[in-house]
């Protein structure tokens, strides 16, 4: 178990160099094997999503604003490690000689699931194609690790007396950091859930879950849109119309209109069923036709 209580930059560091040492060394025994199974490419890929899980993931939770700093610039060089790793056409030869005649269930599905990661990588497309693909690709992680940053970076604060904070306990008051008479909730989730939760002032309630919804609307607009505009080329490189095509290709759904169907069925019965919760929902005097996401 990785001992989150025991994080510094320092270690951080190592801990990211270290690993990426790790994976090049199995990529190059992989590579000169002349037996290759499956568990070969199963270590390199633990030990890849166990690095992002212990190390990206400090991007978006410590309180140290340097170590979510060295998290996000760690998370762009572990996709891009592992981009490069599927990109790499010695490594796909070595997948193609994995010989899967005798292997189990689960096996067939891990087999399934990298040659997916390999062809999603442009193994099959020509070489323009491919090489658009590694830049947008590259781009696409720049533009997600970019969305993140600003989120977690939003400073958003809003000011509130006791009166419109109204069904928070004492504690949580407490908890709050107060400028004179007003109290200041910030898009910390324990700001916002103790609002969502506790706070029966439904302006209140309405007021904080647009702060939050909102956040970095005006940074993260732009690189929506670029990313939409990017998805929908990647698709069209691998012959298919829009990105919910091809992202869709290898799922349960498959197409978009199986999902617009299935919503098509859904939404009625779902609908159906909260009309008959609504009554005992509404509290506050809230009209049964007017319960809103903030309620």
């Amino acid at each position: 178990m990785y001992n989150y209580s025991d994080i510094s930059l320092g270690k951080l560091e190592e801990d990211l160099k270290n690993t990426i040492e790790e994976c090049k060394d199995f990529v190059s025994n992989i590579k000169s094997s002349e037996n290759i199974d499956l568990s070969n490419f199963n270590e390199l890929e633990s030990a890849i999503y166990d690095l992002s899980g212990r190390i990206a993931f400090m991007g978006d939770v410590h309180p140290d604003e340097k170590i979510r700093d060295f998290g996000n610039e760690a998370d762009s060089k572990i996709q891009n490690f592992a981009l490069e790793i599927f990109n790499d056409d010695d490594l796909y030869k070595k997948y193609n000689e994995i010989d899967i005649s005798d292997a189990d269930k689960e096996s067939n599905e891990f087999h399934k699931d990298l040659g997916i990661d390999f062809k999603n990588a442009g193994h099959g497309l020509s070489d323009e194609s491919r090489n658009r693909l590694i830049e947008i690709d590259k781009r696409l992680i720049e533009l997600g690790i970019a969305f993140s940053e600003n989120i977690a970076k939003d400073k958003t604060e809003l000011k509130f007396s006791e009166v419109e904070l109204s069904g928070l306990s004492k504690n949580e008051l407490n908890n709050l950091k107060k400028d004179e008479e007003k109290f200041i909730i910030t898009m910390a989730y324990p700001d916002v859930n103790a609002i969502s939760e506790n706070c029966n002032v439904r302006n209140t309630r309405e007021i904080v879950w647009k702060a939050f919804n909102n956040r970095s609307v005006e940074t993260n607009s732009p690189i929506l849109q670029e990313a939409v505009v990017l998805r929908n080329e990647k698709a069209k490189l691998f012959g298919f119309n829009i990105w919910s095509e091809y992202r869709l290709q290898n799922r349960m759904a498959k197409t978009p209109t199986n999902v617009s169907s299935m919503y098509e069925n859904l939404i009625p019965k779902l609908q159906k069923a909260a009309n008959k919760e609504k009554n005992d929902l509404a509290i506050d005097g809230i009209d049964v036709n007017d319960i809103a996401p903030w309620d």
